[in-house]
């Protein structure tokens, strides 16, 4: 029994120690396998999240070679698979040999990928067991100080591989958001010039509007006053319309700057198309051309003219952007009737509405450029665009109560359509504004006006204008004057009409300043400088009348304001 102990003892001794030595290897290797698949679920759960395949990819070949995996497979909750890598190693002539024998084995480890506390899926691992125990006793040492060695080196170089691939992370995201921070600094960058173009339209605007007030008023004047022949009328006429033209050129500037606050009026989609169709054409060029397909008998809308000229200005400069080598740009309007179902839900009136589409011909959007089409500075130019446009139509179109629609494929064009629901009360497109004579205009006028207006061409020809009507007129060259005169003077005038930019006061201050003296006197302000303080706000309490305007608009608002004092002074 000793001899056999002292024979066998050692080789025992050395086998349990070899076991002891195996199976304390086998936990420590099932204790790092767990910790690697913790980590590689940290590495490959966010790609799983964001479906970014090619980087899952990119990263399991990684791991596969580092660890020396045999596999890496990762599946949806569905069992699709996401990603399948498998070992580019090739087998040497024992490795073969010895997995014939099975001393060369593979075990599967499966670990759930957890995002935020939710599991997204799962990753397979086949790993390779490279484990021989047969090997003698006097190797088993050598062995275990081998593959000691090699672990602690593989280790080493997967901590490595790791730290590589998380610093190319930090490295592409740090880009990113450095170029996603250039690209915002220039989009606030355009804004801000265009709210500086914005100001200078306003201030151009203003002085072009008082130019024209007195070249309509004149030969508004001309034309009441004196008895023409047909030529010299057909003349006066041409400098009115001209006058006419330029005005709503001005209007356009602004509305193109958003320098306008809404101020919505029935209006016929017609009219706006035609009156525009000139200056987009001119701002198209000769390569692309413009069609207008007009509804003769369309109904109005109810909605601010200069808004609506915005809307179609933008959609026309992002047709004509995505236009290249020539090409079409149709505007064209019709009748609809409204969906009862979709208005219902949206709580609208069912009824008519009014389509607006304007289509071109050009390069087209994918579907996640159509999705984000509406979204404030997202924009396809690279160099020149601001993102800015379709925000600005899709919030003015929904002002107006109506929506707007995309339809478009790449290389086949876009077509927008924009619908709006009909005014409830038709606007009398056949009645032109009524032109008072100089006879009807002295009839039963005896009112007292004060004009307060700095600019001396405008106001010598509206008091010209006001004392051939048969009102008594003062005038005043600014605001400070104009108190004085109202102040000074022992009866109270009927009717101040006074400038809003006057040296001095305000035509707004000046007004509230002879009402608390004299509460009856009506105020009308004008202005040729239209922007948000002279609209109807807190800030503009008075009638307001936007300059240019003409004699026969200037009489009706008068005649508006003046009735009841009329009707009084001629009881009296």
């Amino acid at each position: 029994m000793k001899r056999m102990a002292l024979t066998f003892g050692p080789t025992l001794g050395a086998l349990i120690l070899f076991f002891v030595t195996i199976w304390a290897h086998h936990s420590a290797a099932d204790r790092d396998m767990g910790n690697a698949l913790a980590k590689h679920g940290q590495v490959f759960a966010p790609f799983l999240w964001n479906l970014e395949r090619e980087r899952a990819s990119q990263a399991a070949n990684i791991v596969t070679q580092v660890e020396g995996y045999e596999s890496i497979r990762i599946e949806h909750p569905t069992g699709e698979v996401f990603v399948a890598s498998e070992s580019s190693h090739p087998q040497n002539s024992l490795e073969r040999v010895l997995r014939a024998l099975r001393l060369i084995n593979t075990t599967t480890h499966v670990s759930p990928l957890v995002h935020h506390g939710e599991e997204i899926g799962s990753m397979a691992v086949v790993k390779v067991n490279r484990d021989i125990y047969f090997f003698t006793v006097i190797f088993s040492f050598l062995a275990l100080i081998a593959f000691t060695t090699h672990m602690f080196m593989r280790n080493l170089a997967h901590k490595k591989a790791l730290a590589e691939a998380n610093l190319q992370l930090e490295t592409a995201r740090r880009k990113e958001a450095e170029i996603a921070l250039v690209e915002r600094e220039k989009q606030l960058s355009e804004v801000r010039r265009l709210e500086n173009l914005g100001r200078l339209a306003g201030g151009l605007a203003h002085d072009f509007n008082n130019i024209l007030m007195v070249v309509i008023c004149n030969a508004d004047l001309l034309k009441r006053k004196m008895k023409l022949d047909e030529v010299n009328a057909g003349l006066l006429q041409g400098i009115a319309e001209a006058g006419e033209r330029a005005s709503r050129l001005t209007r356009q500037l602004l509305s193109f700057a958003a320098r306008r606050k809404s101020n919505p009026i029935d209006l016929c989609l017609n009219d706006v198309v035609q009156d525009m169709h000139k200056m987009l054409s001119r701002m198209l060029g000769d390569d692309i051309e413009l069609l207008a397909k007009l509804d003769p008998d369309l109904l109005t809308v109810r909605a601010d003219l200069s808004q609506i000229e915005q809307v179609v200005m933008n959609l026309v400069v992002n047709a004509r952007d995505a236009i290249t080598g020539g090409g079409t740009i149709t505007l064209e309007t019709r009748n609809a009737r409204g969906p009862r179902g979709a208005e219902r839900d949206a709580g609208k009136t069912p009824g008519r509405q009014v389509k607006l589409v304007i289509s071109d011909d050009g390069e087209g959007m994918d579907e996640e450029t159509k999705q984000r089409a509406f979204e404030p500075f997202f924009t396809t130019k690279r160099t020149s665009g601001t993102g800015l446009g379709l925000a600005t139509v899709h919030s003015i179109i929904e002002q107006c109560g109506g929506t707007i629609n995309i339809v478009s494929e790449k290389a086949k064009g876009t077509t927008i359509e924009i619908s709006l629901p009909s005014s409830p009360k038709e606007m009398a497109l056949s009645e032109g504004p009524r032109v008072t004579t100089s006879k009807e205009a002295k009839t039963d006028r005896v009112a007292r006006i004060l004009l307060a207006e700095d600019q001396e061409a405008i106001r010598k020809v509206i008091a010209e204008a006001l004392t051939e009507a048969g009102y008594t007129v003062v005038q005043a060259v600014d605001g400070n004057s104009g108190l004085v005169i109202a102040l000074s003077d022992p009866t109270p005038f009927d009717l101040l009409i006074a400038d809003v930019n006057m040296p001095g006061r305000s035509g707004v201050e000046l007004g509230r300043l002879i009402k608390s003296y004299t509460p009856q006197t009506k105020v009308l302000c004008m202005s040729g400088h239209i922007d948000e303080t002279t609209q109807n706000t807190p800030q503009m309490p008075y009638p307001f009348l936007a300059k240019p305007f003409t004699i026969g608009e200037l009489m009706e608002t008068i005649e508006e304001q003046l009735e009841p004092c009329t009707a009084h002074s001629r009881d009296a």
